[in-house]
C-alpha cells in the first residue's frame, strides 16, 4: 500500500529521486532481516532514512493511507528539525537542557526505541528533581515537566504492547491536563485492542458521553462493540453517523461490516464491504487482496473473495495474494486448489510460513 500510493507515485517520485536512493526491502528475508536488527525496526511498514555512511538519519513508522500526509512528514524530516539525527545532536550539545532531553525521549518513543526512551525519561526526571519543576513543550502544548514525563511513560507502555495502565495512571493523576484528549485517544485504541480489560467497558461509556463529536473516539467505540458484542444498540447510531460522513472510507466500511456481522445481519454487512464494494476496486490490487483476506478469515462471502483474489493476481502477481487465494480455497474446502495456490506463493517467495500453510491444508484434507 505505501509503495503503491507513495514511493512509486509520479506525484512524489521527482522529490524522492532528488533526495534519496529508494529501496524496498522485505524485512522477513536477508538482507532485510539484518537491517531490521541493526536499526531495531519493530513496526511495519517502516521507512528507514540512512545516511551514506550507514548511520541512521531517521525512521518513519506506519502509514495512514494518506500519501499527502506522508509526503509532508518526509519533507519535515529532510528539513532537519524533526529528524532523529538533529534532535539527538541538540541533546548531546546541551546536556543540561531539559527540553532537549524530553524531545529526544519523545522521538525515541515515536521510533519505538522503547528501552532508550525509558532511559532518557529517567534522566529527565533526575534533572527535574535536581533543578526543580519547569515547563516542557510537547507539540502545541506546554505543561509542567513531571506531567509531561508521566504522559510519556503512559505512551511508552502503550507503544510497548498496547498496555493502557500507564495512561490510566496519567489521567487519574492529571485529570485536567492539556494532554488529556491525547491520552484518551490512545486509551481508546488500547481498549479497542484489549477489549477484555477490566476498565474498557466503563471507559467507552464515558467516551460516548464526553466525546460524541470526536470521530476518532467514535470509531474506536465501534471497534470495541465489534470485539465484545457489548453496547450494540448504543453503538449503531455511531456506525450510521460515520457512514454518512465517510461513505467511501474503507476503514469505516469495514468497521460497519464488522458491526453488522456481530449483529448477525449479513445483508447489511455485505451492503458496506461486500460484493458491491469489490466492484469498485477492480483495478486496485492491494485493496482486492485485503478484501479477499478479510472474508477468508471470516469464512464468509467466499465466492466474491475468490473473484477479487484472482483479479488481484492478474494485476500484480504477488506471493501474498496467492496466499490469500489459498486461504479462500481452504475455507471453501477446495483443498487441492488451496495447495496449488500456496505452492504458487512459494514459487514467488519461499517463506517458511507458506510451506507451513501447505502442511496444515494437507492435514485438514486428510482428516
Amino acid at each position: 500500500m505505501l509503495g503503491q500510493q507513495y514511493f512509486t507515485n509520479q506525484r512524489y517520485t521527482p522529490y524522492l529521486q532528488e533526495h534519496f536512493i529508494v529501496m524496498t526491502i522485505d524485512l522477513d528475508e536477508k538482507p532485510g532481516g539484518t537491517l531490521a536488527d541493526q536499526y531495531k525496526v519493530v513496526w511495519f511498514p517502516s521507512t528507514l532514512i540512512i545516511k551514506a555512511d550507514g548511520s541512521l538519519y531517521d525512521i518513519i513508522r506506519g502509514y495512514d493511507n494518506n500519501p499527502d500526509h506522508y509526503h509532508a512528514h518526509v519533507k519535515d524530516v529532510v528539513s532537519g528539525d524533526a529528524s532523529f539525527v538533529i534532535i539527538n545532536k541538540k541533546h548531546y550539545d546541551a546536556p543540561e537542557n531539559i527540553q532537549y532531553h524530553f524531545d529526544l525521549a519523545w522521538k525515541q518513543l515515536d521510533m519505538i526505541y522503547l528501552d532508550e526512551a525509558e532511559l532518557t525519561l529517567k534522566n529527565v526526571e533526575k534533572q527535574l528533581t535536581a533543578k526543580g519543576e519547569t515547563q516542557i513543550k510537547l507539540d502545541e502544548f506546554e505543561v509542567p515537566g513531571l506531567e509531561a514525563v508521566s504522559f510519556a511513560y503512559g505512551i511508552l507502555k502503550y507503544r510497548g504492547g498496547r498496555n493502557p495502565n500507564g495512561l490510566l495512571e496519567f489521567t487519574s493523576t492529571y485529570p485536567r491536563s492539556a494532554l488529556r484528549l491525547r491520552a484518551d485517544t490512545n486509551l481508546a485504541d488500547a481498549f479497542a485492542r484489549r477489549a477484555q480489560h477490566k476498565s474498557a467497558e466503563a471507559f467507552f461509556v464515558g467516551v460516548r458521553q464526553q466525546y460524541p463529536d470526536n470521530e476518532n473516539m467514535m470509531f474506536n467505540c465501534v471497534r470495541y462493540a465489534v470485539a465484545t458484542g457489548k453496547a450494540l444498540a448504543e453503538t449503531e447510531p455511531i456506525v450510521i453517523s460515520l457512514l454518512a460522513k465517510y461513505p467511501d472510507n474503507e476503514g469505516v466500511l469495514k468497521s460497519a461490516t464488522g458491526f453488522y456481522l456481530k449483529k448477525n445481519d449479513l445483508p447489511k454487512a455485505y451492503q458496506y464491504y461486500g460484493p458491491t464494494f469489490a466492484e469498485n476496486i477492480m483495478d486496485n490490487a492491494a485493496a482486492l487482496n485485503a478484501y479477499a483476506w478479510y472474508w477468508a478469515e471470516r469464512s464468509l462471502n467466499l465466492d466474491s473473495a475468490e473473484e477479487t483474489a484472482k483479479r488481484s493476481i492478474e494485476l500484480d502477481n504477488l506471493a501474498n495474494t496467492w496466499d490469500s487465494l489459498s486461504m479462500v480455497y481452504w475455507k471453501m474446502k477446495k483443498y487441492q486448489k488451496a495447495i496449488d495456490a500456496e505452492e504458487e506463493a512459494v514459487k514467488l517467495d519461499d517463506k517458511p510460513a507458506f510451506r507451513e500453510q501447505i502442511k496444515k491444508i494437507k492435514a485438514d484434507m486428510n482428516r
